[in-house]
Order: structure tokens, then sequence, then C-alpha cells
């Protein structure tokens, strides 16, 4: 089995993604009197024009959909003086540009006269809102405050405060020394959130704020795609979707479908931290399959000349295992010199010392291919096959060989999933 095999179905829709689908032009004044030509889908006039230059026709689709998204992008662009939710007067945006979710613009809020940053979703987009209700009005040192929220020309938006400092990213590269500054406040933050049952699920330099010109309070901020935790049990389960997961600082469980918790929101720290230092990705310029190899395996490049101290706090917060991953005990600890213990008392290490084999995380209770073939029928082994996760586990645990063979059934089985289960049932047995 090659590198790149060994990953979630969560690639495949990443890769998908890309594919443009072609829409129909909308007819030009140039096109009047010819006969409705102007009418014509793009595909069926491109076609037509260079029916054997595939390299042609994509250079002419891409430049048109350039062209049409251009347009699109001015339109939806708010000018300065416009007025959002008959409160919010548009000072200055969309700040860092027009992104797929939504705008972000400076506003001054004519109720109070204070400035205000409001970010106007998408049709038909719009964050989680018993997260912004728990959060709004709320004032506390180490979170952006969330002021209002609603509904205007049939599209979502949320009023935060104004950070004067702006985000963590305006001002990387970061020093170690200035980033030991900032994180007590920055897991006070997170400390809150999870005390309040969220997991922001979205940590990344973007994310993280100044409110202060002089750069010295940190907040937590953005609260779009956050969980709230079940009141009877500390972890959720994944439900977010690839296209909205910010693949570079999301957590191996954000990938591969297991539960999340406050843990997740540290791994994504760490990826932080690392990105802080460098002033770019730490994955720059790899593809989706290998960035989430990296997070599955644990193949993070550390910056060069990175303290022994330093690199200690990121490999706690990058362990691929949320159960010996660093928390906020673990960081206010390191913060202080003191020594690192786990939140059970015993002393950390980085490895999470285990007995006997590595249970299936879908069916803890199986830890080998013939316990797991007995145990088909107490989970959705179906799902769980088909999306890769039995494949990965036998990959990482017991026989790459017999991994490729459960591949075949993830290939060859996909309409006739019952079969499959069967067909697994027997490889594994």
């Amino acid at each position: 089995m090659s590198r790149d095999d060994d990953v979630p179905v969560i690639t495949r829709r990443l890769e998908e993604d890309s594919t443009a689908v072609v829409p129909q032009r909308m007819p030009s004044p140039a096109d009047a009197g010819q006969g409705g030509a102007g009418d014509e889908p793009v595909t069926r006039r491109l076609s037509a024009a260079s029916p054997l230059d595939g390299s042609h026709l994509l250079q002419e689709v891409t430049a048109r959909l350039a062209d049409q998204a251009a347009v699109l992008l001015s339109v939806l662009q708010l000018q300065a003086g416009s007025q959002i939710a008959d409160r919010y007067r548009v000072q200055a945006g969309p700040l860092g540009g027009i992104s797929g979710e939504a705008e972000i613009y400076l506003c001054a809020d004519e109720r109070t006269g204070a400035r205000a940053v409001v970010k106007l979703y998408r049709h038909n987009l719009s964050p989680k809102q018993e997260v912004l209700q728990s959060l709004l009005g709320l004032r506390h040192p180490d979170i952006v405050s969330i002021q209002d929220y609603g509904t205007w020309a049939g599209r979502f938006y949320e009023a935060m405060e104004y950070c004067e400092g702006g985000s963590m990213a305006d001002a990387m590269p970061l020093s170690e020394q200035q980033l030991r500054e900032q994180l007590g406040q920055i897991i006070n933050g997170l400390r809150y959130c999870h005390r309040q049952g969220i997991i922001h699920r979205d940590i990344k330099p973007n994310n993280l704020f100044y409110r202060d010109k002089a750069r010295t309070e940190s907040v937590l901020g953005d609260f779009g795609i956050s969980s709230i935790l079940d009141a009877d049990d500390e972890d959720v389960r994944i439900t977010q979707s690839a296209a909205n997961l910010t693949l570079d600082y999301a957590a191996p469980e954000l990938l591969d479908g297991h539960k999340v918790g406050p843990q997740t929101d540290y791994y994504s720290l760490g990826i932080t931290l690392i990105h802080l230092l460098l002033g770019h990705s730490p994955f720059r310029n790899m593809s989706n399959t290998d960035i989430l190899v990296a997070h599955l395996r644990g193949r993070i490049d550390y910056p060069q000349n990175l303290s022994a101290e330093f690199e200690q706090l990121l490999r706690g917060l990058l362990q691929i295992s949320p159960d010996n991953r660093w928390g906020y005990r673990q960081v206010h600890a390191w913060l202080h010199g003191r020594e690192i213990v786990r939140d059970d008392g015993s002393v950390w290490g980085q490895q999470q010392p285990t007995s006997g084999g590595v249970g299936y995380p879908g069916y803890p209770q199986a830890q080998t291919p013939q316990q797991l073939a007995s145990a088909l029928e107490h989970f959705d082994a179906a799902k769980q096959l088909f999306r890769g996760d039995i494949r990965r586990w036998l990959f990482d645990h017991h026989d790459p060989a017999l991994a490729e063979r459960v591949e075949q059934i993830e290939e060859n089985y996909t309409q006739d999933p019952q079969a499959g289960l069967q067909k697994l049932r027997f490889l594994l047995d």
C-alpha cells in the first residue's frame, strides 16, 4: 500500500470539490440579433470552437469562470456608507477580501457610536446560533465579544467587537518569547469556552486577535463552526463536512470521523504556533492528501532552531491521541516551569502506555481482525468500511497486505454494501 493510500474518504471529497462545473453564460448586448447564440451553454460554444483541443478548452473555460467570478465579487461587495441591518454603517472592507463563506466589514454601530466588525455570511450559510447565543453580550478578557446577530437581506450576519491590533496573522512571524507572552491568555480563552461546553474547532492565526493597538491583549474569536458539547458526554461526534474544515489545523479526530473534545482545539493550537513562528503554514505547497497523512501519522515538520523547551510544548500539543495530548493543565504547567503530568496525576510521556493490542476505534473491544469479524453487527460496519476506517486500522496495527485486500472490497462493493460486509467478515476471520 502506498503512503497516499492510507487516508480517509475525506480526501476524495476534497479533490472532487476542485472540479469546475461550467455554468451557462448570460447573454450580452453583443449577442443581440445573432439568432440567440448568446443563450447557448458555454460548453457547447467552446466545444464547437475547438472540439479536439482539450488544453485550449480548459483555458477558455477557466478564463470565463474567472471573469464571471470577478463580476460576482464586485456585485457582492458592499461600498463604504452602506448600512447593514439598519444599524451598522460600512466604513471599510471586505477585510481580507471576499471568501467562500462570508465578507467581513469594519462598521460604525449607529446605536452606540462604537466601531464593530460585521461578518456577513453567504446566502444559506450561517454559524451555529446556539454558540452565538451563549456568547452574546459576554465580556471576557480573552474572548472577542459577540454583540449582535440576525438576518439582513436574506443573509445571516454577526457583529462583534473591533480588535484594534488586528489578527496574529498580521503580526507574524513571531518569536518564541512573544508567543510565550500571549499563550496564557489564549489558553484562558479556550478554558472558558470549554467550560461553557463550546469546542472552537477552527483555531488558526486568523482567528486569534489583539484587542489593543500595542498588541498585548490576545483574544480568541470567530466561532462560526464551533460545536456544543453534549451535557451528558464531554465528547461530541464530528458532523463537520470537509468543505468547512481548515485542513492545515485539523486534529486527527476531526479527519477520521471520531469524537472531538477540548483537546481537539489544543492540537490546532500546536499547528497555529508553528505557523506563527514560521510566518506560513507548515504544510505550505503540500497536497491535501499529504496534509491528511501528516496529521494522521504525526509527520509534522517543526521549525529549525527551535528551543528544546518549545519543542516539548509542540510535541505535547501535537500528540495524535487526544488522551495523551496536552490541554490547559499541561500548557499552564509548562508556562510556569513545572513538571508535566496527565490529568490523572501520572507523569506525562510522549507515548501513551497501552496494554495488549490496539482496539478498533469504532468498536474498541475488538483488538484483532478475528475479533472485529465477529463484532461487525454491533456497529455501523458498512459506513466505516467504505470510508476507510477499517482499512486504516488494519494498516496501522496489523497487516498492510490485509488492508490492501480490504481496499479492494471498498472499491468493488460500493453498490452492494451487504455483500461487501460478508466479504469483509470472511476475509478478517
